[in-house]
């Protein structure tokens, strides 16, 4: 972290500016607004690009990138700077210089180790607990609700403020448990995460290891008809199972009918200690040795971001099934969520096999059929296959027309899984351990389809 670039940047900001607005009465053109220490500091175009440059050269250290939210950082940095607009203009560097060194030394004061239970929707677990590295899926039972009441239960009890007032401390146990305890036990399946940060780093980062953990089992998924139904995720970020009635007439009233489809997840998604154990069978060690890495390589950050991908377009609904034999003309599918889902497919294949600017039909074809296979022959039918596939992907990016089939996203599903989980097997034995070394990989596999083929 360049702290003088820091500095420097928040020199610009606060020598050309004073605590309030212009009361020229006119209205003030400005890029970014706050109100802290009692004044108002508005920041024009230039003044907030140099506002995001300090907070990207703040997040280039470790401490505050892991630990700190940008919420966060752009309070404390709005603090400072309304700090330092107070002061005289012949005071105003050396508050600058005092502000910052009070900031990065307080860092790690403002760190603490936090548990987060999040909600999962749509899974059912047969097995007591998966503990995927810091991340434990659970069923989340009247004993880890009593648990949880006993804790703040005893946390109140020492507080000099409440521990008086048996009466406040019965009533507010009581909202605790209607408003969030008992949700979290009628939808059962909870995952636990322990992370370090403050309170809102600390929560973005156990989103983004739930998300990601949740994705890892995704990616073991048999693809098939029945898995494109039993989709989960967070509580809260899915199109979840209802039923929708309708009803149609002919405009002559000579016929009535009535509708009823399901829409949104059909099943739900079951884990037992067999699946689990296939996970293991195919890779899934690799992929959380990968995961739990502080400092990844390119090449992991490369399989991890495609993985998320290939999980966002799992999480895309598909299907609306008639329930009453009085429907008429339903469909299978449904146009627009199939394209969706088509297309972040192809956004996961191009992140784990495009370096930069290239031709992404010729290279994905025939880099993906180097990764799945060694046969010439089997190469030549993927590489059919993908270039068809992105002509699909160029069709509804650039032409918003093309009518994707639940069976060419499921073709697509599984060649984009098994390129994933591939890679990740074998990585090791093709002894890749960087982007240079899966693209040079890749170019001597060119080579010598090219020599085969001539």
């Amino acid at each position: 972290m360049n702290k003088r670039l820091i500095i420097n940047k928040i020199k610009f900001i606060c020598f050309n500016k004073t605590e309030t607005p212009s009361s020229s009465g006119k209205e003030p053109r400005f890029s970014r607004l706050w109100t802290r220490e009692g004044s108002t500091v508005t920041l024009n175009r230039d003044e907030a690009k140099a506002f995001s440059e300090i907070v990207n050269e703040l997040f280039s250290d470790p401490t505050i990138y892991q630990n700190f939210s940008i919420v966060d950082i752009n309070k404390a940095l709005e603090e400072i700077i309304s700090k330092v607009l107070q002061e005289p203009r012949n005071k105003r560097e050396e508050k600058i210089k005092e502000e910052i060194d009070v900031f990065l030394q307080d860092l790690n004061s403002k760190i603490s180790e936090w548990i987060f239970i999040f909600p999962v929707e749509n899974l059912k677990l047969s097995v007591k607990q998966l503990k995927l590295n810091d991340v434990k899926i659970f069923n989340f039972t009247k004993y880890h609700a009593n648990k949880y009441l006993k804790s703040l239960q005893a946390n109140l009890d020492q507080n000099p403020h409440y521990r008086n007032n048996e009466e406040f401390i019965k009533s507010y146990l009581n909202q605790i448990k209607e408003r969030f305890i008992k949700p979290l036990t009628n939808i059962k399946i909870c995952a636990e995460i322990k992370v370090h940060g403050t309170l809102k780093g600390a929560e973005q980062k156990a989103l983004r290891k739930l998300d990601l953990t949740l994705g890892i089992i995704k990616l073991f998924t048999p693809i098939n008809s029945y898995s494109l139904k039993n989709y989960f995720g967070l509580y809260g970020e899915l199109i979840r199972h209802s039923k929708r009635e309708s009803l149609n007439y002919k405009s002559d009233k000579t016929e009535f009918n009535a509708k009823l489809e399901k829409t949104g997840y059909l099943y739900p998604f079951e884990l037992n200690r067999e699946d689990i154990n296939s996970m293991k069978k195919y890779g899934l060690n690799k992929i959380l040795e990968i995961e739990r890495k502080n400092n990844k390589t390119d090449l992991e950050k490369r399989i991890l971001n495609s993985l998320i991908w290939f999980s966002k377009a799992y999480d895309i609904p598909i299907c609306r099934k008639p329930d009453s034999p009085q429907s008429q003309n339903s469909t299978d599918t449904e146009y627009y969520n199939l394209g969706d889902k088509y297309l972040k497919l192809m956004i996961a294949l191009e992140c784990l096999l495009i370096f930069g600017m290239e031709n992404k039909k010729e290279n994905l074809s025939k880099r993906c059929s180097y990764v799945i296979t060694d046969s010439f022959e089997e190469r030549q039918r993927i590489q059919n296959y993908i270039k068809n596939a992105y002509n699909i992907r160029s069709k509804i990016v650039h032409e918003g027309e093309y009518s994707v089939t639940q069976d060419e996203a499921s073709e697509l599903m599984k060649f984009v899984q098994h390129s994933i989980l591939t890679l990740i097997k074998f990585i090791g034995r093709w002894k890749i351990k960087t982007n240079e070394d899966l693209y040079q990989w890749l170019e001597k596999n060119r080579l010598r389809d090219r020599k085969i083929n001539n």
